[in-house]
């Protein structure tokens, strides 16, 4: 009688432990997929935060275009060149920090603003090598 009592209690001790073994491997999946999902998270949070920093460097760089193109209304290259190099500064910025979606987009508009600035580098030397009137030339 007690061989078979003492039996029982190694068993119900075995059987506790297996059940405890597998208590423990079911609450190691859950914070293995609670990490992934906390990981996924904080990837996406991150992802938009980068994202709204490369758009913030294309406002300030779009500002700057703007910039110049006032100036160039006015007549004003020296000042137009220098906003567009600001604005083209402020979009390679922006390239480099965007991700794959975004960098086909971005780099359309630096061929842009490298094409106007050419342009405008073109003008001005055409505007230095035209004698100037009021000078007596």
């Amino acid at each position: 009688m007690r061989r078979l009592f003492s039996t029982i209690v190694i068993l119900a001790v075995l059987a506790l432990v297996g059940y405890s073994a597998w208590q423990v491997s079911l609450l190691k999946r859950e914070v293995a997929a609670l990490k992934t999902e906390v990981a996924a998270l904080k990837a996406r949070k991150g992802g938009a935060s980068e994202a709204s920093g490369t758009l913030s460097l294309v406002a300030k760089a779009r500002e700057h275009a703007e910039r110049a193109k006032e100036h160039i209304r006015k007549g004003d290259l020296k000042r137009a060149r220098t906003e567009l190099d600001k604005s083209l500064q402020l979009m390679q910025r922006a390239g480099q920090d965007a991700g794959a979606p975004y960098r086909d987009m971005l780099e359309k508009v630096q061929r842009t603003l490298h094409d106007t600035r050419a342009t405008i580098e073109r003008i001005w030397r055409k505007s230095d090598e035209k004698p100037d009137k009021a000078k007596g030339g």
